[in-house]
């Protein structure tokens, strides 16, 4: 694949998040039904784990999943399994960085843990664009109701843009995808 301009990596950017998750959904299906490896895993493999993630990833007990709108867990194991999966052997991280009360937070907060810190941070630097550091992704769920990109969320997406960067929220993990095959190559070919 040709080098992407650094000038034009914002419309390649913007492309790939725009793209909706059905090329991607459908390429991984296809995947399955041929046997294709998905790295280390078989894609079928990968469409068991995200029909077993509907009931162990749901953040209340007995709550239900709306397809449409997958739980953002959901959509960050989903988007592990990519990263896991990419042929450029990605170095990347999950921060994990929810907090579940304020005693919590204090304590998370008194180690370092900073507010607003993008979701997934991929060291490697974009082997399709020149003169970037990494990646800095922030995943908000798709659906309805969207989750906005909060005050915090958009200093460090600006922040880490300044420090040379691709920093940008992606709505669901499908979009996520996109934008890291925009930037690293296809997971895989079908």
């Amino acid at each position: 694949m040709p080098l992407i301009p650094t000038d034009s990596v914002a419309e390649v950017v913007a492309r790939a998040l725009a793209t909706p998750g059905d090329d991607y959904e459908r390429r991984l299906t296809r995947a399955a039904k041929a046997g294709a490896a998905f790295g280390h895993l078989q894609a079928s493999q990968v469409l068991w784990r995200r029909q077993q993630r509907a009931g162990s990833l749901a953040p209340t007990r007995g709550a239900r999943l709306d397809p449409a709108c997958p739980w953002e867990s959901i959509e960050q194991a989903d988007l592990a399994d990519a990263l896991d999966a990419h042929p450029a052997r990605l170095v990347w991280a999950h921060i994990p960085n929810e907090r579940s009360g304020r005693r919590q937070a204090g304590i998370l907060a008194s180690q370092g843990v900073k507010s607003g810190v993008p979701d997934v941070i991929i060291w490697s630097p974009p082997s399709l664009v020149v003169g970037f550091v990494g990646v800095a992704i922030e995943l908000k769920r798709r659906g309805s109701p969207p989750s906005a990109v909060q005050p915090t969320q958009r200093r460090w997406l600006d922040d880490l843009s300044r420090l040379g960067w691709i920093a940008t929220p992606a709505r669901g993990s499908a979009a996520a995808v996109a934008l890291v095959e925009a930037l690293y190559g296809p997971l895989f070919s079908v």
